[in-house]
């Protein structure tokens, strides 16, 4: 969600904007593969509320699907790349900022709200370190990499990471926006509720670990050479959000780039999937799957052993304003 902030007759006016995925789309599935068939296949798998695809759409192995639509003009959502580069180009730039006075690690024991820490060095925070605990609203650049470990409590932080995040077991966060430029890797069993993570390299989940109100963003900002996105999601992972995933726009018809997703059979989702490469789902999702391609680990367009129910999905999600052609919806008007 976003806001933004006027005056009207000396008082101020707060909107804060999303994008209902429920809303804009009809169908449970999607499939943008334009040269070969969806195959939903695996007699676990049941899909309620459709599945739409350019051309035909077959079950096998006694798999379930309540509805097909044959869409030829079927497409995915567009992304607004620019806008998504934009982001990515103001935070990145800090890290080469000559201007900026970097400080070590007892910055971080200062309370400092609302404004910007610059930490050049690793960070570790947990129970066994000597910070455990970050709020206050701070906005935090590490300049290294960000280790989270038993203990910690993070509460209205923004954290910008140069490198790689690791978030190992017994971290909560809360009202926490991560952008990382490295991997993130996420093990154990963690608690996340209204946060937004962001990583322009693999992410990785497993373990144990409940997203509330999460949406979990994967990118890439390298513009040459083979682009390889992933995310792997595993263990017995919940997840109440979005995944997405995506490419920069100079890429997106590019045969040297890759991007796929694999969630395995133990992970729960309710909200949605929006997958610009390839998906292999086997889990449960109650919500809606957008994939430019699927695979079964062997097989072109293959969706075998998915749990997916539209029906089920709460309707109270929203997507960040990434959508080109998605209608953005006020879900506040505040006045002061």
């Amino acid at each position: 969600s976003t806001k933004v902030s006027n005056n009207f007759m000396e008082k101020t006016v707060s909107q804060k904007f999303g994008i209902n995925i429920y809303d804009n789309f009809t169908y449970a599935v999607y499939s943008n593969n334009r040269l070969n068939p969806l195959i939903i296949s695996g007699k676990e798998s049941e899909i309620i509320g459709g599945a739409s695809s350019p051309i035909s759409i077959y079950e096998i192995e006694d798999a379930k699907v309540d509805l097909k639509s044959y869409s030829p003009k079927n497409l995915l959502p567009k992304l607004n790349l620019e806008l998504i580069k934009q982001i990515n180009d103001y935070y990145q730039k800090i890290f080469n900022d000559d201007d900026i006075k970097w400080s070590g690690l007892e910055k971080l024991e200062t309370n400092i709200k609302d404004k910007p820490v610059y930490i050049k060095s690793d960070v570790n925070i947990g129970e066994a370190e000597e910070i455990n605990e970050l709020s206050e609203g701070k906005i935090l650049y590490i300049k290294g990499s960000l280790r989270l470990t038993k203990g910690t409590k993070l509460n209205n932080i923004d954290l910008i990471i140069s490198e790689n995040l690791y978030i190992l077991n017994g971290s909560t966060l809360e009202n926490i926006n991560i952008i990382c430029f490295g991997e993130v890797l996420i093990n154990g069993e963690n608690h996340f509720s209204n946060c937004y993570i962001q990583s322009t390299e693999k992410l990785i989940i497993s373990g144990k670990s409940e997203f509330n109100n999460t949406v979990i963003y994967q990118t890439n900002i390298r513009e040459s050479g083979i682009i390889n996105g992933k995310i792997e999601i595993g263990g017995e992972t919940k997840i109440n959000g979005f995944i997405i995933s995506s490419l920069p726009g100079k890429f997106d018809k590019d045969d040297k780039v890759q991007t796929k997703a694999r969630i395995s059979k133990e992970v729960y989702i309710n909200g949605g999937i929006i997958n610009y490469g390839t998906t292999n789902f086997q889990g449960t999702l109650d919500g809606i799957l957008y994939s430019g391609d699927f695979s079964d680990g062997k097989n072109k367009n293959y969706l075998k052993n998915a749990k997916i129910d539209r029906n089920k999905m709460d309707k109270n999600l929203y997507l960040p304003l990434y959508f080109k052609n998605l209608k953005p919806k006020v879900l506040e008007w505040k006045v002061y």
